[in-house]
C-alpha cells in the first residue's frame, strides 16, 4: 500500500490492518450481530 495513502487514512482515525476476506466476513457478522441486538433491546422498528 502506498505510505502516503496509508498516513491519509491514519490521519483519518483509520487503521489498515492485512486480513483474508473470511476474516472480513467474520467481522462483518459480529458488527450485524451486536448491532441487531442493539436495537433490539431499545426497541426500535424499522420505518
Amino acid at each position: 500500500m502506498d505510505a502516503d495513502f496509508k498516513a491519509k487514512l491514519a490521519a483519518s482515525g483509520i487503521e489498515v490492518a492485512p486480513s483474508t476476506p473470511e476474516e472480513l466476513q467474520r467481522i462483518i457478522s459480529a458488527e450485524i450481530k451486536l448491532h441487531a441486538e442493539l436495537v433490539k433491546a431499545a426497541g426500535l422498528t424499522p420505518q
